[in-house]
This record gives structure tokens, sequence and C-alpha cells, in this order.
């Protein structure tokens, strides 16, 4: 395709990749977004978050049935409980058709068990951080914490009253806060 430099955008855990693309490919990727991503997390803070939850982390993010979607939902959006008003068979069909889920699986068990704080780099581009105030699967203090190691070269946006899926609950001003960034006039 012949593009010589980017700007990568990843929300929740294509933020891992998205970091990772920019470590790697510094001199392609020119800025980064990520978007509700616990890439810095401890790992022990990391076991003590998964334990609050009261499941099985892989179970939520590799559904296995509509009551695991239905509190992923739940998890992930703020504003609305929209997994009460989908119906079973709906869901069911999500699973369904679902593909790849051992790798998912394995990617998640990883990603448990990773600890980030013992080898993350430090990024050389410019990073747009946006939170959702009330994300509960990866919480606001962990966006603080990407950003103190980030340092001068990120800039934090924390969208009021919005859960992790801030693509979801706060489309336009996301998409405002992400032009703004990459077009440089913020």
């Amino acid at each position: 395709m012949k593009v010589e430099k980017f700007t990568v955008y990843a929300i929740s855990y294509g933020g891992f990749v998205g970091y990772r693309m920019a470590e790697m490919h510094e001199e392609m990727v020119e800025k980064l977004v990520i978007v509700s991503s616990g890439i810095v997390c401890k790992h022990d803070r990391k076991l003590e978050h998964v334990e609050k939850i009261g499941r099985s982390v892989v179970d939520l993010l590799v559904a296995k049935t509509p009551e695991d979607l239905r509190i992923l939902c739940r998890m992930s959006i703020h504003k609305y409980d929209i997994g009460r008003w989908i119906p079973d068979f709906f869901l069911w069909g999500f699973i369904a058709v679902e593909c790849c889920r051992n790798e998912k699986e394995e990617l998640v068990e990883e990603l448990l068990n990773e600890k980030p704080e013992a080898h993350l780099p430090l990024l050389t581009q410019e990073t747009l951080l946006i939170w959702g105030e009330k994300d509960t699967v990866f919480p606001l203090d962990w966006a603080y914490q990407l950003q103190r190691h980030l340092g001068g070269k990120s800039k934090l946006e924390i969208i009021r009253n919005v859960g992790h899926a801030a693509n979801f609950e706060a489309p336009h001003l996301l998409n405002r806060y992400i032009t703004s960034f990459v077009l440089g006039s913020a």
C-alpha cells in the first residue's frame, strides 16, 4: 500500500497491540491513540482486579453463554443496560459465529499472566489516551499510570459519565478528540 506514516487507533485489548506496533515500527507510527487499555497495570494489581470481578475473565471475554455477554455489557457500558434487552437467540448467534475461540482464550491468558512493568518500553510517538470516567474494566487510575509512564508526549482526555465502551457511549466526543489529535489542532 506504500503508506510511509500512519496513526494507530486502538481500543481495549487493541491498545496492547497498538502499543507494540508503535514500539516495533516507530519510524512508521507517527501518532498513537489508545482508548481504555490496561497496558501498564502491574501484575499483582491486575490479579486483584480480576478477583474483584468474581468470574473467569476468559469466559467473559470469550463468552460461552448469553449471560457471559450480558455481564460483559454491564461491565463495559455505564449508561445503559443493553444486555437485558437483547434476546438470547441473538446472543447465541453472536457466540456461534465468533471465530478463533482457542486463540482468543490463549491471548487472554497471556495478558493475565504478563508482567508489563518489567519490560514496557517508553514510546517516542505523541500519544493520546482517552478513558471513560466510569470504566470498571480498566479503571481510570490505570490511565493516569499509563500517562505517567509515557511522560510529556502523552495527553489524557477523560470522558465523563462513560464506562469502558466509550466508542458506544460517546462516539461523537471520542471521534472529536481523535480527529483533533490526528489533525494537530489539539
